[in-house]
């Protein structure tokens, strides 16, 4: 796999100067305006930690920012924990992951995964459904749907499951190797107004806040379409919320509908 210094550079200077720094406080504005020097000795360190197999300790710790969602504000579960990491850890992780993270989109992520998809987004899925839902009740069809989401997805990653079925995609024993390392555990801090809570350990996760989390989630959650086709329905995944929608008979008693899709549920769930 080649690390070329010009890709590097290119990544450095489209660096956004507004995002949050991490634990580390080195802002992309002055990233951005040393890029020209740091590229080749960044870029030979990521060479360095993709064929040696390992992922600094510094690049390690996650501040976690609660942002409030909904509900009492004296409740922990109604915040929602932003993860704020290194922006050089960042950019090691695009340098690395800049051939694996379209080869997991090819192989790995599944026919409908609609989230961290080139050319993809939600919108794009809405209109599919919408136009797909017209048709169906246009040709005598009604539709019935399972929708689920997985609370806390990104905390509930078995990391041998993980590497087990990145190798079955075919990906490569250098990139099994180095992942190996990466989804090592971290350590994480949650932080308020400049206080900060002791240390916690974050394991058997793809971690918020990184580049490569996503597509490895959706790698890792792929197969999940095995048993929402199991009654006879399509999936449509967007990251971790999966949705099920089945084609039935005009005629057909909703109670019988209900049951089938139920199925699915029960399939899904073991």
């Amino acid at each position: 796999m080649p690390f070329r210094t010009r890709d590097t550079k290119k990544l450095f200077k489209k660096l956004d100067e507004a995002k949050a720094t991490g634990p580390d406080r080195i802002s992309a504005v002055i990233l951005k305006r040393l890029g020209d020097l740091l590229a080749m000795p960044f870029t030979r360190i990521c060479r360095r930690l993709f064929y040696e197999g390992c992922w600094p300790e510094a690049w390690k710790l996650h501040l976690i920012v609660p942002i409030y969602k909904k509900g009492s504000a004296f409740q922990p579960g109604n915040y929602r924990g932003v993860h704020l990491t290194s922006i050089l850890s960042k950019l090691a992780e695009k340098v690395i992951g800049a051939r694996l993270t379209p080869f997991l989109r090819l192989n790995a992520f599944g026919k409908n995964q609609w989230a961290f998809s080139s050319g993809l987004g939600a919108r794009d899925l809405v209109a599919m459904l919408m136009m797909s839902w017209i048709l169906a009740v246009c040709s005598g069809k009604k539709v019935g749907a399972y929708l689920s989401d997985i609370s806390g997805a990104f905390d509930r990653v078995f990391k041998l499951y993980l590497l087990a079925k990145l190798h079955a995609a075919g990906v490569s024993s250098d990139f099994i190797n180095f992942l190996d390392a990466y989804l090592s555990p971290r350590r994480g801090r949650v932080v308020v107004q400049g206080s900060a809570s002791q240390e916690m350990i974050l394991d058997d996760s793809v971690f918020q806040g990184t580049v490569l989390g996503p597509p490895l989630w959706n790698s890792f959650f792929a197969d999940v379409a095995t048993p929402a086709k199991s009654t006879g329905g399509s999936e449509a995944v967007f990251v971790d919320d999966l949705n099920v929608f089945q084609l039935f008979d005009r005629l057909a008693p909703p109670e019988e509908c209900c049951e089938i899709l139920s199925e699915c549920r029960r399939n899904l769930h073991a």
